[in-house]
Protein backbone atom coordinates (compact mmCIF):
# COMPACT_ATOMS: atom_id res chain seq x y z
CA UNK A 1 0.00 0.00 0.00
CA UNK A 2 1.47 3.23 -1.16
CA UNK A 3 1.53 5.89 1.34
CA UNK A 4 -0.38 8.51 -0.64
CA UNK A 5 -3.18 6.24 -1.37
CA UNK A 6 -3.80 4.98 2.60
CA UNK A 7 -7.01 6.99 3.67
CA UNK A 8 -7.26 5.43 6.63
CA UNK A 9 -6.76 7.47 9.96
CA UNK A 10 -3.14 6.63 11.71
CA UNK A 11 -4.39 5.53 15.23
CA UNK A 12 -6.21 3.19 13.01
CA UNK A 13 -3.40 2.29 10.60
CA UNK A 14 -1.40 1.56 14.02
CA UNK A 15 -4.25 -0.76 15.42
CA UNK A 16 -3.57 -2.38 11.87
CA UNK A 17 -0.29 -2.73 11.86
CA UNK A 18 -0.16 -4.24 15.64
CA UNK A 19 -2.43 -7.14 14.92
CA UNK A 20 0.07 -8.09 12.73
CA UNK A 21 3.11 -10.95 13.22
CA UNK A 22 6.46 -9.63 13.38
CA UNK A 23 7.70 -11.33 10.48
CA UNK A 24 5.13 -9.03 8.42
CA UNK A 25 5.66 -5.85 10.67
CA UNK A 26 9.57 -6.49 9.57
CA UNK A 27 8.82 -6.45 6.00
CA UNK A 28 6.04 -3.26 6.30
CA UNK A 29 8.88 -0.96 7.33
CA UNK A 30 9.58 -1.04 3.74
CA UNK A 31 6.54 0.03 2.61
CA UNK A 32 6.73 3.99 3.24
CA UNK A 33 8.86 6.12 5.57
CA UNK A 34 5.90 6.33 8.12
CA UNK A 35 5.40 3.00 8.11
CA UNK A 36 9.49 2.45 8.88
CA UNK A 37 9.19 5.52 11.76
CA UNK A 38 5.80 4.13 13.60
CA UNK A 39 7.88 0.45 13.56
CA UNK A 40 10.39 1.33 15.03
CA UNK A 41 9.14 3.45 17.80
CA UNK A 42 9.22 2.31 21.44
CA UNK A 43 5.79 2.83 22.06
CA UNK A 44 5.33 0.73 18.95
CA UNK A 45 7.28 -1.82 20.07
CA UNK A 46 6.17 -2.41 23.80
CA UNK A 47 2.42 -1.63 22.50
CA UNK A 48 3.04 -4.65 20.10
CA UNK A 49 4.64 -7.08 22.65
CA UNK A 50 1.65 -6.72 25.10
CA UNK A 51 -0.75 -7.94 22.74
CA UNK A 52 0.87 -11.47 22.72
CA UNK A 53 2.90 -13.17 20.18
CA UNK A 54 3.05 -16.60 18.71
CA UNK A 55 4.90 -18.77 21.53
CA UNK A 56 7.55 -20.91 20.18
CA UNK A 57 9.39 -23.83 21.44
CA UNK A 58 13.04 -23.43 21.56
CA UNK A 59 15.78 -26.23 21.69
CA UNK A 60 20.07 -26.34 20.99
CA UNK A 61 20.99 -29.29 19.59
CA UNK A 62 24.06 -30.60 18.88
CA UNK A 63 25.68 -29.74 15.42
CA UNK A 64 28.26 -32.30 13.15
CA UNK A 65 30.31 -28.73 12.42
CA UNK A 66 32.35 -27.19 15.06
CA UNK A 67 31.15 -23.31 13.54
CA UNK A 68 27.62 -24.14 13.80
CA UNK A 69 25.19 -23.91 16.60
CA UNK A 70 21.48 -25.10 15.55
CA UNK A 71 18.64 -24.47 17.12
CA UNK A 72 14.89 -26.23 17.19
CA UNK A 73 11.85 -24.01 16.55
CA UNK A 74 8.17 -24.94 17.17
CA UNK A 75 5.08 -23.60 17.82
CA UNK A 76 3.11 -24.33 20.66
CA UNK A 77 -0.75 -23.32 19.78
CA UNK A 78 -1.42 -24.98 17.07
CA UNK A 79 1.88 -27.67 17.65
CA UNK A 80 3.22 -27.75 13.77
CA UNK A 81 6.40 -29.65 12.50
CA UNK A 82 9.65 -27.35 13.47
CA UNK A 83 12.47 -25.89 11.97
CA UNK A 84 16.09 -25.51 12.33
CA UNK A 85 17.86 -22.86 11.98
CA UNK A 86 21.59 -21.59 12.68
CA UNK A 87 22.65 -19.30 15.28
CA UNK A 88 24.31 -16.46 13.73
CA UNK A 89 27.70 -17.11 16.71
CA UNK A 90 29.97 -20.00 16.02
CA UNK A 91 32.67 -21.39 17.26
CA UNK A 92 31.93 -23.93 19.78
CA UNK A 93 29.49 -27.29 19.81
CA UNK A 94 28.51 -26.33 23.45
CA UNK A 95 26.01 -23.28 24.18
CA UNK A 96 23.21 -22.82 26.36
CA UNK A 97 19.75 -20.26 26.12
CA UNK A 98 20.22 -18.93 30.17
CA UNK A 99 16.92 -17.34 29.15
CA UNK A 100 14.27 -15.77 27.37
CA UNK A 101 12.69 -12.35 27.95
CA UNK A 102 10.35 -10.46 25.49
CA UNK A 103 11.83 -12.31 22.29
CA UNK A 104 15.55 -11.60 23.53
CA UNK A 105 17.67 -14.52 24.25
CA UNK A 106 20.70 -14.80 26.60
CA UNK A 107 23.23 -17.36 24.98
CA UNK A 108 26.15 -18.68 26.67
CA UNK A 109 28.34 -20.63 23.95
CA UNK A 110 31.95 -21.15 25.97
CA UNK A 111 32.30 -18.53 28.49
CA UNK A 112 31.33 -15.85 25.85
CA UNK A 113 27.57 -13.98 26.55
CA UNK A 114 24.60 -12.56 23.74
CA UNK A 115 21.81 -10.98 23.44
CA UNK A 116 20.58 -12.45 20.42
CA UNK A 117 16.43 -11.49 18.74
CA UNK A 118 16.17 -14.70 16.33
CA UNK A 119 13.69 -13.20 14.47
CA UNK A 120 15.26 -9.62 13.57
CA UNK A 121 18.61 -11.73 13.31
CA UNK A 122 20.10 -9.95 15.20
CA UNK A 123 22.69 -10.11 18.16
CA UNK A 124 25.05 -8.70 20.91
CA UNK A 125 27.96 -9.74 22.29
CA UNK A 126 28.19 -8.92 26.13
CA UNK A 127 32.26 -8.15 27.70
CA UNK A 128 32.96 -9.43 30.95
CA UNK A 129 33.12 -6.27 33.83
CA UNK A 130 36.79 -6.15 33.49
CA UNK A 131 36.15 -5.62 29.47
CA UNK A 132 37.41 -9.16 28.62
CA UNK A 133 35.92 -11.00 26.14
CA UNK A 134 35.21 -14.38 28.29
CA UNK A 135 33.33 -14.99 30.98
CA UNK A 136 35.18 -17.29 33.87
CA UNK A 137 34.11 -20.85 34.76
CA UNK A 138 32.68 -19.77 38.36
CA UNK A 139 29.97 -17.82 36.73
CA UNK A 140 26.14 -18.05 37.41
CA UNK A 141 23.93 -15.47 35.16
CA UNK A 142 20.36 -14.23 35.27
CA UNK A 143 18.56 -12.00 32.48
CA UNK A 144 15.36 -10.06 32.77
CA UNK A 145 13.36 -6.97 32.35
CA UNK A 146 13.25 -3.96 34.76
CA UNK A 147 10.37 -2.26 33.61
CA UNK A 148 10.28 1.22 35.62
CA UNK A 149 13.70 1.53 33.97
CA UNK A 150 12.57 -0.03 30.58
CA UNK A 151 16.01 -1.95 30.73
CA UNK A 152 17.27 -5.27 30.00
CA UNK A 153 19.94 -6.57 32.82
CA UNK A 154 22.28 -9.35 33.46
CA UNK A 155 22.92 -10.93 36.61
CA UNK A 156 26.06 -12.07 37.52
CA UNK A 157 26.72 -14.07 40.51
CA UNK A 158 30.85 -15.10 40.39
CA UNK A 159 31.68 -18.30 42.35
CA UNK A 160 34.84 -18.23 44.20
CA UNK A 161 37.12 -21.41 43.71
CA UNK A 162 37.79 -22.07 47.51
CA UNK A 163 34.34 -21.29 48.95
CA UNK A 164 30.60 -20.66 48.50
CA UNK A 165 30.98 -17.25 48.66
CA UNK A 166 29.69 -15.24 45.22
CA UNK A 167 30.15 -11.65 44.27
CA UNK A 168 26.99 -10.34 43.09
CA UNK A 169 27.49 -7.94 39.46
CA UNK A 170 24.56 -6.61 37.00
CA UNK A 171 25.00 -5.50 34.00
CA UNK A 172 22.69 -3.01 31.75
CA UNK A 173 21.39 -3.24 28.28
CA UNK A 174 20.91 0.28 28.27
CA UNK A 175 23.93 1.90 29.87
CA UNK A 176 26.13 -0.91 28.59
CA UNK A 177 27.39 -1.27 32.15
CA UNK A 178 28.20 -3.37 34.94
CA UNK A 179 27.99 -2.38 38.86
CA UNK A 180 28.82 -4.50 41.36
CA UNK A 181 25.74 -5.27 44.17
CA UNK A 182 25.25 -6.76 47.45
CA UNK A 183 27.28 -10.29 47.32
CA UNK A 184 24.51 -13.45 47.15
CA UNK A 185 23.16 -14.16 51.02
CA UNK A 186 23.86 -17.40 51.41
CA UNK A 187 26.44 -20.37 51.49
CA UNK A 188 24.53 -21.96 48.20
CA UNK A 189 25.63 -22.59 45.11
CA UNK A 190 22.98 -20.80 42.26
CA UNK A 191 22.06 -22.51 39.13
CA UNK A 192 18.69 -23.12 36.61
CA UNK A 193 17.77 -19.21 36.69
CA UNK A 194 14.25 -18.12 35.13
CA UNK A 195 12.66 -14.39 35.10
CA UNK A 196 9.01 -13.70 36.18
CA UNK A 197 7.38 -10.84 37.78
CA UNK A 198 10.33 -8.18 37.74
CA UNK A 199 13.07 -10.71 39.22
CA UNK A 200 15.26 -13.54 38.16
CA UNK A 201 14.62 -16.62 40.51
CA UNK A 202 17.73 -19.29 41.27
CA UNK A 203 17.31 -22.65 42.31
CA UNK A 204 20.13 -23.45 44.66
CA UNK A 205 21.85 -26.19 46.31
CA UNK A 206 24.39 -27.39 48.80
CA UNK A 207 24.80 -30.42 50.01
CA UNK A 208 26.39 -30.57 53.40
CA UNK A 209 23.26 -29.03 54.61
CA UNK A 210 19.80 -30.59 55.77
CA UNK A 211 17.90 -29.59 53.34
CA UNK A 212 20.14 -29.26 50.36
CA UNK A 213 18.08 -26.73 47.81
CA UNK A 214 16.83 -23.41 48.21
CA UNK A 215 14.91 -21.14 45.75
CA UNK A 216 16.15 -17.47 46.15
CA UNK A 217 14.88 -14.24 43.87
CA UNK A 218 16.13 -11.42 42.68
CA UNK A 219 14.23 -8.33 42.01
CA UNK A 220 15.54 -6.14 39.28
CA UNK A 221 13.90 -3.21 40.57
CA UNK A 222 14.52 -2.50 44.36
CA UNK A 223 18.18 -4.76 43.74
CA UNK A 224 17.35 -6.99 46.47
CA UNK A 225 16.86 -10.79 47.44
CA UNK A 226 14.57 -12.52 48.70
CA UNK A 227 14.33 -16.65 49.91
CA UNK A 228 11.26 -18.62 48.20
CA UNK A 229 10.10 -21.37 50.29
CA UNK A 230 10.10 -24.40 48.06
CA UNK A 231 6.72 -26.92 48.02
CA UNK A 232 6.32 -29.00 51.02
CA UNK A 233 6.72 -32.54 49.81
CA UNK A 234 10.42 -31.67 48.19
CA UNK A 235 12.84 -34.12 48.88
CA UNK A 236 15.56 -33.47 51.45
CA UNK A 237 18.20 -35.40 50.15
CA UNK A 238 19.89 -35.87 46.71
CA UNK A 239 20.03 -39.34 46.77
CA UNK A 240 16.97 -41.26 47.42
CA UNK A 241 16.69 -45.20 47.40
CA UNK A 242 19.47 -44.99 44.36
CA UNK A 243 17.44 -42.65 42.64
CA UNK A 244 19.20 -38.98 41.78
CA UNK A 245 16.83 -36.47 43.16
CA UNK A 246 16.48 -33.68 40.17
CA UNK A 247 15.17 -30.30 40.19
CA UNK A 248 13.88 -27.97 37.27
CA UNK A 249 12.71 -24.26 37.60
CA UNK A 250 10.55 -22.95 34.99
CA UNK A 251 7.67 -20.93 33.94
CA UNK A 252 4.16 -21.88 32.69
CA UNK A 253 1.74 -19.17 31.24
CA UNK A 254 3.64 -16.39 33.91
CA UNK A 255 3.19 -19.16 36.68
CA UNK A 256 6.79 -19.97 38.61
CA UNK A 257 6.67 -23.82 38.56
CA UNK A 258 9.12 -26.20 39.96
CA UNK A 259 9.46 -29.89 38.35
CA UNK A 260 10.59 -33.02 40.65
CA UNK A 261 12.02 -35.76 39.90
CA UNK A 262 12.03 -38.10 43.15
CA UNK A 263 12.17 -41.68 43.74
CA UNK A 264 9.58 -43.11 40.94
CA UNK A 265 7.62 -39.75 40.41
CA UNK A 266 7.51 -36.91 38.04
CA UNK A 267 6.01 -34.22 40.47
CA UNK A 268 5.57 -30.44 38.87
CA UNK A 269 4.12 -27.88 41.11
CA UNK A 270 2.94 -24.65 40.21
CA UNK A 271 2.83 -21.59 42.60
CA UNK A 272 -0.67 -20.12 42.18
CA UNK A 273 0.16 -17.05 44.96
CA UNK A 274 3.33 -15.91 43.84
CA UNK A 275 3.05 -13.46 46.88
CA UNK A 276 3.06 -15.64 49.91
CA UNK A 277 5.29 -16.90 51.61
CA UNK A 278 3.41 -19.97 52.52
CA UNK A 279 4.42 -23.25 51.73
CA UNK A 280 0.49 -24.11 50.73
CA UNK A 281 0.98 -21.45 48.12
CA UNK A 282 2.22 -24.34 46.08
CA UNK A 283 -0.36 -26.87 44.15
CA UNK A 284 0.66 -30.03 42.97
CA UNK A 285 -0.52 -29.69 38.58
CA UNK A 286 1.01 -32.96 37.60
CA UNK A 287 1.98 -36.40 39.18
CA UNK A 288 3.11 -39.05 36.91
CA UNK A 289 4.72 -42.47 37.99
CA UNK A 290 8.12 -42.33 35.79
CA UNK A 291 7.60 -46.38 34.55
CA UNK A 292 4.93 -44.61 32.23
CA UNK A 293 7.39 -42.97 30.61
CA UNK A 294 10.59 -44.48 31.12
CA UNK A 295 8.85 -47.48 28.95
CA UNK A 296 9.32 -45.40 25.72
CA UNK A 297 12.34 -44.36 26.36
CA UNK A 298 16.25 -45.33 26.87
CA UNK A 299 18.15 -44.04 30.40
CA UNK A 300 19.45 -41.22 31.14
CA UNK A 301 16.37 -39.48 30.83
CA UNK A 302 15.70 -35.86 31.06
CA UNK A 303 12.56 -33.33 31.44
CA UNK A 304 11.61 -30.27 30.56
CA UNK A 305 7.70 -28.48 31.16
CA UNK A 306 7.42 -25.84 28.31
CA UNK A 307 3.44 -25.24 28.24
CA UNK A 308 0.53 -25.30 30.15
CA UNK A 309 -2.77 -25.10 28.86
CA UNK A 310 -5.91 -23.56 29.39
CA UNK A 311 -7.64 -27.18 30.24
CA UNK A 312 -4.70 -28.33 32.41
CA UNK A 313 -2.96 -30.51 30.02
CA UNK A 314 0.93 -29.85 30.40
CA UNK A 315 3.54 -30.22 27.08
CA UNK A 316 6.48 -31.51 28.64
CA UNK A 317 9.95 -32.12 26.55
CA UNK A 318 12.08 -35.77 27.30
CA UNK A 319 15.12 -36.47 26.04
CA UNK A 320 17.50 -39.66 25.58
CA UNK A 321 20.69 -41.05 24.27
CA UNK A 322 18.49 -42.37 21.14
CA UNK A 323 15.76 -39.16 20.39
CA UNK A 324 14.12 -36.40 21.57
CA UNK A 325 10.03 -36.23 22.09
CA UNK A 326 7.67 -34.19 23.09
CA UNK A 327 4.83 -35.67 25.88
CA UNK A 328 1.32 -34.22 26.62
CA UNK A 329 0.13 -34.88 30.31
CA UNK A 330 -2.43 -34.07 32.34
CA UNK A 331 -2.67 -35.18 35.84
CA UNK A 332 -1.44 -38.31 36.30
CA UNK A 333 -1.38 -39.64 32.39
CA UNK A 334 0.63 -39.12 29.31
CA UNK A 335 -1.88 -38.32 26.93
CA UNK A 336 0.30 -38.30 24.00
CA UNK A 337 4.19 -37.87 22.45
CA UNK A 338 5.47 -36.96 19.63
CA UNK A 339 9.57 -37.28 18.32
CA UNK A 340 10.79 -33.95 17.58
CA UNK A 341 14.41 -35.82 16.14
CA UNK A 342 16.06 -38.83 16.58
CA UNK A 343 18.96 -37.39 18.62
CA UNK A 344 19.77 -36.37 21.67
CA UNK A 345 19.70 -32.50 22.47
CA UNK A 346 20.16 -30.80 25.71
CA UNK A 347 16.42 -30.09 26.78
CA UNK A 348 17.05 -28.61 30.28
CA UNK A 349 18.49 -25.25 28.28
CA UNK A 350 15.17 -25.38 25.89
CA UNK A 351 12.84 -22.02 26.36
CA UNK A 352 9.73 -20.69 25.21
CA UNK A 353 10.08 -17.62 23.57
CA UNK A 354 8.24 -15.02 21.84
CA UNK A 355 8.24 -13.22 18.38
CA UNK A 356 9.33 -9.50 18.92
CA UNK A 357 10.63 -6.62 17.72
CA UNK A 358 12.73 -5.48 20.48
CA UNK A 359 16.13 -5.43 19.67
CA UNK A 360 19.56 -5.86 21.70
CA UNK A 361 21.58 -3.38 19.94
CA UNK A 362 20.52 -0.11 20.69
CA UNK A 363 17.71 1.46 23.12
CA UNK A 364 15.59 -0.87 25.08
CA UNK A 365 12.70 -1.03 23.78
CA UNK A 366 13.35 0.51 19.98
CA UNK A 367 14.05 -1.77 17.00
CA UNK A 368 17.20 -1.08 15.11
CA UNK A 369 17.38 -1.91 11.33
CA UNK A 370 21.25 -2.70 11.44
CA UNK A 371 22.11 -6.25 11.76
CA UNK A 372 24.64 -7.27 14.34
CA UNK A 373 28.34 -8.92 13.28
CA UNK A 374 29.61 -9.41 16.58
Amino acid sequence: MAEENCHLLPEIVEEILCSLPTKSLIRCRCVSKSWRSLISEHRFVRKHLSRGAQQKILIPIPSPSANENMYYSQEIMPIKRGEYFCAPFSGSNYWEVLDSCDGLLCVRMDMSIYIWNPCLKTYRKILTPSGKQNFDDFSYLGFGYDSTRNDYKILKLSRFRLGYMTETQVFSLKSDSWRKLDDFPEDYSPWASVFLNGSIHWLATEIMRQNPFALFSFDLLAEKYREIRLPEYCPISLYNDNYIVDLNLCVLKGILCVLVVWKSCLVLWAMKDYYSDHDKSWTKILDIRLNLVLEMFCIPVDFKPFYLYENGEVLMGVVSHQRTELLLCKDNTVLSREIIFNKPSVISYGFVHVESLVSPLGSCGKLETRNSTG
